[in-house]
């Protein structure tokens, strides 16, 4: 009887030959091959999607365990219960899916809570993860480490809109009307789109421009018109802005302005003396 001592994983494989007087040698013999595994070590790393969420939304938690290439199987890997952090009132989770398995060496394994945020914050989850050496019995476990993810306030719109320095549209020309749309909430606002309208006064309006994102947290977009008044007098407009973000999201606002008569072009047709006559060198 033999015993060895493995210094490392991977496959061995044995030969043998026995010797007695004479001398005789017996053939050798060899035996199977024997797997030699390391002791089941596992990892996990936590991942959240998406990476914000509005106040009351959902979002995946999922923690990713992984066992150690050439190691023993980790059977009945398990998750415990998800572990809430950060300063979001009253998130949840329901999951995990699976509820456990078993994880081969170099194989993987994934979890995933579906998570329901609280009040605007922060959510920060962890899971610890317990299982057992399928060869050696002992337990093996690791934690995922926290993953943080923002819980959003709804997007927050306002309007103004801009005409041309002194407020004055020139009839007959094209004049440019920039919408600006600010967001001071904490989501992003979506497709956004400006609908323009001249309340009082007649003119063309060029079509609207196309749809932006206005980011939270104080971002801005403009949105350019051109309008050609057909006569002089005042002018009237209504904008309103409309998009997405944490719910439908609108804001509007109302201008007015004065069209005038495009500057005259000034001209010389002739040149009169007066008195009549010849001025005197120096004479005015």
């Amino acid at each position: 009887t033999f015993t060895m001592t493995a210094s490392a994983p991977g496959g061995v494989v044995w030969t043998a030959t026995a010797t007695a007087a004479g001398p005789v040698v017996s053939n050798p013999s060899t035996s199977v091959p024997v797997t030699i595994q390391a002791a089941a070590t596992l990892f996990a790393v936590s991942t959240a999607t998406p990476a914000s969420v509005c106040a009351g939304g959902t979002y995946l938690c999922v923690v990713t365990v992984s066992n150690t290439p050439f190691a023993a199987t980790a059977d009945g890997v398990v998750p415990g219960p998800l572990a809430f952090g950060g300063t979001s009132v009253g998130p949840s989770a329901v999951g995990p899916t699976p509820s456990g398995g078993n994880i081969a060496g170099g194989a993987w394994l994934s979890f995933t809570w579906t998570v329901t945020a609280g009040s605007a914050g922060t959510v920060i989850a962890d899971a610890a993860v317990t299982g057992q050496d399928a060869n050696g019995g002992w337990s093996t476990g690791t934690t995922a480490g926290p993953v943080t993810t923002p819980v959003l306030t709804a997007a927050a719109l306002a309007v103004e809109i801009n005409a041309p320095p002194a407020g004055s549209l020139i009839r007959g020309a094209g004049n440019p009307i920039v919408v600006t749309v600010s967001n001071t909430g904490g989501a992003d606002a979506t497709g956004v789109t400006v609908a323009l309208e001249v309340t009082s006064g007649a003119g063309t309006l060029t079509v609207a421009p196309a749809s932006q994102t206005v980011p939270g947290g104080g971002g801005l977009a403009t949105f350019a018109f051109t309008f050609t008044p057909t006569a002089t007098g005042a002018y009237a407009f209504s904008a309103t802005a409309t998009g997405g973000g944490c719910g439908p999201v609108s804001a509007s606002n109302a201008a007015a302005f004065t069209a005038i008569a495009a500057p005259g072009a000034l001209s010389v047709s002739g040149v009169t003396l007066s008195p009549a006559g010849a001025v005197p060198p120096g004479g005015v």
